[in-house]
């Protein structure tokens, strides 16, 4: 009797005991089934949330950073060209005035030697015409009186020689003066050239930097 007792005492605690474990494992996993999912839906809403919002301020931020770069870069490039303009225009008007004034210089050193050359071949031609005409008044002369045509005759190529003499020195005087002066004319137009190049090349440099 005491053994049914116990193995009915025994068979209901069993039971008793299973049902309530069962009971309380259920219990459980329904608690952390709603605890999972009111923990990890928000965490899970608020990560994908934060995401969006990262990559819209990254998108953002690039393009705020961008525009100030192109536009910085736009006001760094335009004063650079605005000098290389300069520089190269100033460059330009320099040459262009050594260009003119090396071309005037020469033209003023032919113009000299061509008038040198002019006074000399007229000097010889005024030269050789005494001559001549001594030569001729001293051969009517010598017809007449040869003596005195010897005489005149000597004088004549005398004078008509010192006169060459001193027109040929007189012409290589004014030839040699003149093309002193172009010479002058042209080293100080080239050194002011090569001035006014370097000075042009120096600022547009300075205000290229």
């Amino acid at each position: 009797m005491r053994m049914l007792v116990g193995s009915v005492v025994l068979a209901l605690g069993v039971v008793v005991g299973s049902v309530v474990l069962a009971m309380g494992m259920t219990m459980v996993i329904v608690v952390l089934a709603i605890a999972v999912f009111v923990f990890w839906v928000p965490l899970a809403v608020s990560v994908v949330r934060d995401c969006v919002l990262l990559m819209m301020a990254f998108v953002v931020g690039s393009v705020v950073l961008m525009v100030p770069m192109v536009w910085g870069s736009i006001v760094l490039l335009v004063p650079m060209v605005i000098d290389c303009a300069k520089l190269v225009v100033a460059e330009v008007f320099c040459c262009v005035v050594l260009v003119v004034v090396v071309v005037m210089g020469c033209m003023m050193l032919a113009v000299a030697g061509v008038m040198g050359c002019l006074v000399w071949v007229v000097a010889m031609v005024v030269g050789c015409t005494v001559v001549a005409v001594a030569v001729v008044i001293g051969c009517v002369v010598l017809a007449l009186d040869v003596v005195v045509c010897c005489v005149i005759l000597v004088v004549a190529i005398v004078v008509g020689s010192v006169v060459c003499v001193v027109a040929m020195v007189v012409s290589c005087g004014v030839l040699a003066v003149a093309v002193a002066m172009a010479c002058v004319v042209l080293a100080v137009a080239t050194i002011i050239g090569c001035v006014v190049l370097a000075v042009a090349i120096v600022v547009g440099s300075v205000l290229l930097a």
